[in-house]
């Protein structure tokens, strides 16, 4: 009888948690039922992280540009260096010219801006040019940039000066 009473209670608990693993999924607060206009900037702005295209950054920026605060930079400089990695040099330098322009106010902002000008003149074939960028404007605020962005100039610089040197 009682092993009788103990396998019911097994079967009972298999199928509890059969149940509770195929049922239907519940909300975790990471899905939006009202779609993509009632995300909140950091959702949105999460998003954009993955799925990292113009469409999400556009949509941080939009939604921030009121505050223009952490989130709204953040998405600028990865829009910037999105439209870099598209070959569209035209918007990736607007982008960057504008960081450049916080010489005085804001410094890492623009140090931001003169690496993403000096990769944009090295994927140009500008590579005179973008190496001056890189030893008078980024090298005196690089300890500003991330160690992301110092790797990336730290190869941009390698290829322009083993460029250069050709030329000698």
């Amino acid at each position: 009888m009682v092993n009788f009473a103990v396998g019911c209670l097994v079967v009972a608990l298999l199928g509890a948690g059969a149940g509770w693993i195929t049922g239907p999924e519940k909300s975790t607060g990471t899905q939006n039922p009202k779609g993509d206009e009632a995300m909140t900037l950091q959702q949105k702005y999460l998003l954009a992280t993955v799925r990292d295209d113009e469409e999400s950054w556009l949509q941080v920026i939009d939604h921030s540009s009121e505050n223009r605060g952490y989130e709204y930079w953040q998405a600028k400089q990865s829009l910037g260096f999105w439209y870099l990695n598209q070959s569209r040099f035209i918007e990736c330098r607007a982008i960057f010219k504008e960081f450049a322009q916080f010489e005085s106010s804001n410094p890492q902002r623009a140090v931001i801006g003169h690496a993403g000008l000096a990769s944009l003149a090295h994927r140009s074939g500008r590579y005179g040019q973008s190496q001056k960028i890189i030893d008078e404007q980024v090298a005196p605020l690089r300890h500003l940039l991330t160690p992301q962005m110092q790797k990336r100039l730290d190869l941009v610089k390698r290829v322009n000066l083993e460029f250069l040197q050709t030329l000698d």
